[in-house]
């Protein structure tokens, strides 16, 4: 007989030929059909669930003959008659037929170089059974497709309802006990991909049964499915992106040695079972962490999916659904995922008494047993929490390219256009600072654009070059010193003979640091770093920061007053970070570090009487540390030296 959803009277076997699918919406069509076709077998099967002892039809009302027919062990009521059994083969011939052109119309669009977002659906969550994706496509067409809901609403026998639960889901598409019991497990299964990952969102508590326990697929992938694949900004956050563009890894500025040490710890990462090793990436920003990664992806052929951690929620439920989502958006899109800001995982504790707030670190961590595949994260600093959650963390360390890297990163990024003057160039600039390839990039565009050169298509010179810089640098200390320019000269200061030479004498040393210490070989005999830290001390008034902004006015560099409101924190360890910032970004702009009364925070230190006493001397220990190892030149003032402790006076 002709089938009843076929208007032409002829199966789709005749049809196995059809063309690819152009859309993502003639794949929802032909979804259509076999839900159709699943739906009219479920009401031959199930078809006097509807009728009372009177034979009329009824939404309230189960039948004894139902029941009867389930002790018995038969499916249905009807399907022992000739009549109903035909319609039955009908049905399972015509829903076969119709599958083999789906999968037809499937293949040729991979094929011919198509794309079909179901497909890629399916490959996302593992799914390779027909009954999974038939589930799949019976919930996707409910969920856009208003008459799917009413004639769910009459197969279930209840217009109140509005959503479909495991049981009737489950009747619709198993065809045997079997295939019921295998859908069934399968909801049982939480750590199935389509589960963990939410895709599929079951509702209920746990006093209500399995069966009677709501089923909905997630929005996210209600619109992946219907071909809007690009992930929510709001999602990956201020700094996140999708990044498709290829990029080659010889094309990242780094030394060849830290590019062949990512690329086998990140070949590495692929072997990554779910809640297993990833890849931390620790360096300064924009030193080309982000850049390894995309050239990672590349080489997989892959996209990068790139996470701001800063702006996840800080409460634990959250910020575990937020990571949820990173992590199937992931997976929708085959996507390599990298989270920036690592650091921002673990929040300050209020009092020393307290731990590290790790919320978020453990919802990543939580979040993490749900993806498989390489999982990479960059900080700008050490987290040792990380090593401590995730076992078998791998980190790399991204150093500042050399001067040799700079000098490329300048030559690739300026315009062709652009001409220096006589006596000044890209080897003037990297003498005087060392920039990491995002500030250099940064810096070129705003030449470009003539953003601080008064004009365009005139020689450069450092008057214009200079300033560029100093603002780009001043953005990242901007929020922990305050730069100051007070346009003093030598002849403005008023200090003994022995004084001023000692202050020129300290120019002198900082304007030749680099021959002294590269070209005549003499750091190699210094135990610590190669930079300069000074003293200033005596009574108020006496010029202590004036000779500090004359040196670097001589010098031709910014002085930066640090703002100790701002350094010192009340959250265990935040003063620690803050201070790191200053020394790093500091020695990155070739500035003049100004610590003003340094006497406050350079004290000396005490015997441990309680508990803050020891963390004030953990902070002097690590200023110490930072002061010894850093390689730019800092000065601290102080009307009471006496009070400093004796380690900074060496």
């Amino acid at each position: 007989m002709d089938d009843p959803l076929c208007e032409d009277g002829q199966g789709p076997a005749a049809r196995l030929d059809a063309p690819p699918y152009g859309s993502a919406m003639e794949t929802l069509d032909d979804a259509r059909m076999l839900v159709k076709i699943r739906l009219s077998r479920h009401m031959l099967l199930y078809y006097d669930r509807y009728l009372n002892r009177k034979g009329e039809y009824s939404d309230l009302y189960v039948d004894r003959k139902e029941v009867d027919a389930f002790l018995a062990g038969r499916l249905g009521v009807e399907t022992e008659s000739g009549e109903a059994r035909e319609t039955l083969d009908s049905l399972d011939a015509f829903e076969a037929a119709w599958r083999l052109r789906f999968e037809a119309r499937t293949q040729r669009t991979a094929e011919e170089g198509g794309h079909c977002p179901f497909e890629d659906f399916r490959a996302a969550f593992s799914i390779t059974s027909d009954r999974l994706t038939d589930a799949v496509l019976v919930l996707w067409v409910h969920e856009v497709d208003p008459q799917f809901g009413r004639a769910f609403c009459h197969a279930w026998c209840d217009f109140t309802k509005k959503s479909i639960d495991i049981g009737f889901l489950t009747e619709l598409v198993g065809h045997t006990a079997e295939e019921r019991d295998a859908l069934y497990a399968f909801f049982l299964d939480r750590n199935h991909p389509l589960l963990a990952l939410e895709a599929l969102g079951v509702g209920g508590d746990d006093d209500v049964p399995l069966v009677a326990r709501t089923v909905r697929l997630a929005e996210r992938c209600v619109r992946f499915l219907c071909g809007q694949s690009e992930p929510d900004p709001a999602l990956l956050g201020t700094h996140g992106g999708l990044v498709r563009k290829p990029r080659a890894l010889s094309s990242v500025f780094l030394p060849e040695d830290v590019r062949q040490t990512f690329l086998s710890a990140f070949r590495r990462t692929l072997q990554r079972r779910a809640g297993g090793n990833g890849l931390l990436l620790v360096g300064a920003e924009g030193v080309g962490k982000r850049s390894l990664c995309e050239a990672g992806a590349t080489e997989l052929g892959r996209p990068l999916l790139v996470v701001d951690c800063a702006e996840l929620p800080p409460e634990y439920d959250a910020c575990h659904a937020r990571l949820v989502e990173v992590f199937r958006d992931a997976h929708l899109l085959n996507a390599v995922p990298l989270l920036v800001h690592a650091e921002a995982l673990v929040r300050p504790a209020p009092t020393p008494s307290d731990d590290p707030r790790e919320d978020s670190l453990r919802a990543l961590v939580a979040a993490g047993r749900c993806h498989e595949g390489p999982l990479l994260l960059a900080a700008s600093r050490r987290v040792p929490e990380l090593h401590r959650h995730f076992l078998g963390l791998e980190e790399l360390a991204v150093p500042l390219p050399d001067h040799d890297a700079q000098r490329s990163i300048w030559a690739a990024e300026l315009p062709s256009d652009l001409r220096f003057a006589p006596g000044f160039g890209v080897s003037e600039i990297v003498e005087r600072y060392s920039l990491s390839g995002g500030t250099i990039r940064q810096v070129a565009a705003g030449l470009a654009s003539g953003v601080g050169t008064g004009s365009r298509g005139r020689e450069l010179d450092d008057r214009d070059v200079f300033p560029v810089i100093r603002q780009s640098l001043r953005h990242r200390l901007g929020s922990l010193a305050t730069p100051i320019d007070r346009g003093f000269r030598w002849a403005d200061l008023v200090v003994p003979a022995p004084t001023l030479a000692s202050l020129k004498e300290l120019v002198a040393f900082v304007r030749n640091r680099r021959r002294i210490i590269e070209d005549w070989g003499l750091g190699s005999f210094a135990g610590y770093g190669n930079g300069t830290a000074s003293l200033f001390f005596g009574p108020p008034g006496t010029g202590k920061t004036m000779a500090a902004s004359i040196i670097a006015t001589d010098l031709g560099m910014e002085v930066f007053q640090i703002d100790l409101s701002r350094i010192v924190d009340k959250y265990i360890g935040e003063t620690e970070k803050n201070l790191a910032r200053i020394f790093d970004e500091g020695a990155r702009a070739q500035a003049i570090l100004l610590f003003d009364e340094a006497d406050s925070l350079f004290a000396r230190r005490t015997g441990v009487q309680s508990s803050n006493d020891r963390y004030a001397n953990l902070e002097v220990n690590f200023l110490l540390q930072q002061v010894e190892a850093y390689e730019g030149t800092c000065v601290l003032t102080s009307n009471h030296p006496d009070l400093i402790d004796d380690a900074f006076k060496r």
